[in-house]
């Protein structure tokens, strides 16, 4: 099954079917009737090959042309073999054109094979299931459903149907026809279909229940295969990650379904539609015992089958939600609070299964279910008007669940950090070595090269699990100590009224010090904004004699953000900070409250990408006692003392090129000395010796100081292509590559592509156990910022590598000012002081003689204390 799933998540989404179907079945199946002839059968295999490449108009072009062959041979002998050609042919390429979305064209194609095969079969629509169900299906796509309707009860009427055969396939029309009636408006026609579907399919009755002969099997495979076609719909959502897909003239944008919101709720079946149809006349009590009924009795057993190692199937995961969603709609909350737990212990569960098979790049269709599921969740609790103690296991999956991916990243980067074998290093930095820009070609490569490192280090991941919401959030405040947890969340709003998804917004919560607040605070778009128009106030100097009162934008987004989560009273004492979705650009300690006093005059802020990390805080490090510096790099590889560049630590010029930071070699030579004298032996690589080599060859340094150029390119991380699409027209693809928009530039830089540190190398460096990693250089806490995800970033990439704490930059940072800064935070350590104290006593030095935040905001500290 293994190998079978690796293969699928190969091939092109749009043709994964055709093409296993064309590979695993044998060439006389694809030849019917007309093996005898051997151009037939090339022309049914050159039909396969161009449609298993991913060329839908050249095969589309062939079937069309064979259907055309057979058309007057079996008009001529309608009871001839010929007929039996025509059948074979109009139905390959009405399933092409169903592919390609000529839904118009594949409805004419069944209903021609239909017509062919009648003179065989004698009209017997047993015979021809599959076309009659087909024709039915996409009258019902393209909006026929009294057509729909018309078919499913003729295929119901037919002679034959009553057949022991026949049986096992009856549900299929029953729920067929419930589906279209609910479509039509016909509730009642609906209603005694579908729960007709209800008592007659073996996935919902079992043999155990009166099913038919056998059924329990039938049940087995059907559920394992579920499982098994949904991880490999999983994988190729990761595989699409995020693009967005354009006509070459620029005319049409659509983004890849993988952030369509609604997904966990795309399901169909009898069961829902029942449930949807009760949800429409707000029947609560028959949607109840519908749910704690036949669904209750058909997710039990389906739980229970053993899928092979694959996990629980997504299909009962969405269906746990879209049952949730419609009782909460006609307000029965507990239950729906009951269906989203189960939807999300399953989830769990799944990803329990998959953590060590899959790269974490193709788990991105879990995460993104997990994020849909706790949306329909914080809306329930929001909607219900729930109090603080209602909240506690509601907030505690939230916490946990946010910044899986990087936490999944994170755990490959050590295990890859601690193996002793030799082909997993080899495999990690072939990976990291795969030209990006050479298209999907490299892509491809890239993501054999990932499979391979996987299955290597499976055995040394640790397992994921869970906690039980409340007991995690318990355990949280338990590692605060004497600090406050502030976490925002993006989340998306549901209706339970219209079930429809609306706006994200952002959820704010306070926890610690035995207090648990909890708010809505509003759009996700009015906040970014607000935070932008901040960010644009702080990240630039203020004009010489310009007055330095505080923004007013402080003041709005202190408002906004933070005073619905503390009052009046404000945020004052130790914080940590859990942020999400653009206000992760943001240091809180620039805010500014009431008074007009900016934050850090009273509080304390840390970062975490999430609360998981918490739980860490405590952990003994293992790093190897060393420390490094790298400062002031040889960009041209000549002399590091070359002309000197402009005094801010970003891109200085056009096409990236990196001019000598005054301030560099000072910085660097001054935090060696200190290290030396507070933490022992200290390796300083500077000019010609600061490396991108010398940087990924370490090995769990104590501290490591790096003093360069830093940038982030949101284009860089940008993958443009240009394909023919299934219509024949020309279409640009833009695909996120993650970890490629942001760098450090170390030696070389300017010479070319192997002096630039991007963050997706920077992830495979071995920091376990560093207690520290600073990176003093421009906008390295900046990045492709991805909601419930974090910041694609350096930042992000130092704690995926294994580094404890960090302090990074979230804007180009002043050169002078920094150097200031940086000794002063070292001199601070060196007293004991804890690294977010010691930072905002360094930044109080720097506001001392620059009181405007862009001279002392910038720098920000994450993860331990």
């Amino acid at each position: 099954m293994a190998s079978l799933l690796l293969g699928l998540a190969t091939i092109p989404p749009a043709h994964a079917q055709l093409d296993l179907l064309r590979r695993v079945l044998p060439p006389a199946a694809l030849a019917g009737e007309g093996q005898g002839n051997p151009r037939r059968i090339d022309a049914l295999a050159a039909i396969a090959r161009q449609a298993g490449a991913g060329n839908l108009p050249e095969a589309l072009r062939l079937a069309e042309a064979l259907v055309e062959q057979d058309r007057l041979p079996a008009a001529q002998s309608p009871r001839s073999p010929a007929a039996g050609l025509l059948v074979q042919s109009a139905t390959m390429a009405a399933q092409l054109h169903e592919r390609a979305g000529n839904d118009a064209r594949a409805l004419a194609l069944y209903r021609q094979a239909l017509k062919a095969g009648m003179p065989m079969t004698g009209g017997l629509v047993g015979r021809q299931w599959n076309q009659y169900a087909k024709v039915a299906e996409l009258q019902s796509k393209t909006g026929d459903f009294a057509g729909a309707i018309t078919t499913w009860q003729a295929m119901l009427n037919a002679p034959d149907s009553a057949t022991p055969f026949m049986r096992s396939l009856r549900f299929q029309a029953y729920a067929g026809l419930g589906r279209a009636a609910l479509e039509s408006g016909d509730a009642a026609l609906a209603e005694t279909n579908l729960l007709q579907a209800i008592a007659e399919d073996p996935a919902i009755v079992g043999a155990a229940r009166g099913g038919a002969p056998g059924a329990h099997g039938y049940f087995e495979a059907q559920a394992t295969l579920g499982a098994a076609f949904g991880r490999v719909e999983e994988m190729l959502a990761g595989m699409a990650g995020e693009r967005a897909i354009m006509h070459a003239n620029g005319e049409l944008g659509a983004v890849g379904r993988q952030s369509g919101e609604g997904g966990v709720l795309a399901v169909e079946g009898p069961l829902t539609d029942l449930a949807r149809l009760y949800h429409g006349r707000r029947d609560a009590a028959a949607l109840r015992r519908l749910y704690q009924g036949s669904f209750s009795d058909y997710a039990a057993r389906t739980a229970r089958v053993d899928t092979g190692g694959l996990g629980p199937s997504a299909q009962l995961e969405r269906q746990y939600a879209r049952f949730g969603a419609y009782l909460a709609g006609v307000g029965e909350a507990g239950l729906a609070q009951e269906a989203f737990a189960h939807a999300l212990r399953l989830n769990a569960a799944r990803l329990a299964a998959t953590a060590a098979q899959l790269p974490p790049e193709l788990l991105a269709g879990s995460f993104a279910m997990r994020r849909q599921i706790l949306d329909l969740v914080l809306s329930l609790r929001l909607a219900q008007g729930d109090g603080a103690q209602r909240w506690r296991g509601t907030l505690g999956d939230l916490l946990q669940s946010k910044g899986l991916q990087s936490d999944f990243m994170a755990r490959r980067a050590r295990a890859i950090g601690l193996s002793a074998d030799p082909e997993v290093r080899s495999l990690a930095a072939a990976m990291e070595k795969v030209d990006l820009s050479g298209g999907a070609a490299h892509l491809a490569q890239r993501g054999r090269l990932a499979q391979a490192l996987q299955a290597r280090i499976a055995r040394s991941l640790p397992p994921l699990s869970f906690e039980d919401g409340a007991r995690f959030l318990a355990q949280v405040e338990q590692h605060l100590g004497d600090e406050t947890l502030v976490s925002i969340s993006a989340y998306t709003r549901f209706d339970f009224a219209s079930q429809q998804f609306g706006a994200r917004h952002y959820l704010g919560a306070r926890a610690g010090r035995g207090q648990l607040q909890v708010a809505d605070l509003g759009t996700t778009a009015a906040l970014d904004a607000l935070g932008g128009r901040l960010r644009a106030d702080l990240a630039h100097p203020p004009s010489k004699g310009a007055a330095t009162a505080v923004p007013a934008s402080a003041r709005a987004i202190h408002d906004a953000l933070l005073k619905p989560l503390f009052g009046t009273r404000g945020a004052r004492g130790s914080h940590v900070a859990d942020l999400d979705g653009g206000v992760a650009l943001l240091p809180l300690e620039a805010l500014a409250d009431g008074r007009g006093r900016y934050l850090i005059d009273d509080s304390e802020w840390r970062y975490v990408s999430s609360a998981r990390t918490l739980l860490q805080d405590g952990a003994a490090p293992a790093h190897s006692g060393k420390s490094v510096v790298l400062a002031d790099p040889a960009y041209d590889l000549q002399d590091a003392a070359a002309a000197v560049g402009a005094p801010g630590r970003g891109a200085v010029s056009g096409g990236r090129r990196f001019a000598r930071l005054p301030q560099a070699a000072g910085e660097g030579g001054a935090v060696a000395a200190a290290l030396r004298r507070t933490s022992g032996e200290v390796t300083l690589h500077t000019g010609a010796a600061a490396t991108v080599e010398a940087l990924m060859g370490l090995h769990s340094p104590r501290y490591l100081h790096v003093v360069t150029h830093g940038f982030f390119d949101e284009e860089a991380g940008v993958l443009r292509e240009e394909v023919d699409g299934n219509d024949g027209q020309r279409y640009i693809v833009d695909s996120n590559v993650s970890g490629r928009s942001s760098g450090l530039a170390l030696a070389g830089a300017n010479r070319d592509a192997t002096g630039i540190l991007y963050a997706a190398q920077l992830r495979q460096a071995d920091l376990t156990g560093t207690e520290l990693a600073v990176l003093s250089a421009c906008d390295t806490s900046v990045g492709a910022v991805r909601p419930g995800e974090g910041v694609d970033s350096l930042r992000q990439a130092l704690e995926i590598a294994g580094a404890r704490s960090m302090v990074t930059s979230l804007w180009a940072v002043p050169d002078l000012e920094t150097r200031t800064m940086m000794s002063d935070f070292y001199d601070a350590l060196a007293t004991g002081a804890a690294k977010p104290a010691a930072l905002r006593s360094a930044k109080l030095r720097i506001r001392q003689r620059q009181a405007h935040p862009f001279y002392w905001a910038a720098f920000v500290v994450t993860g331990a204390r």
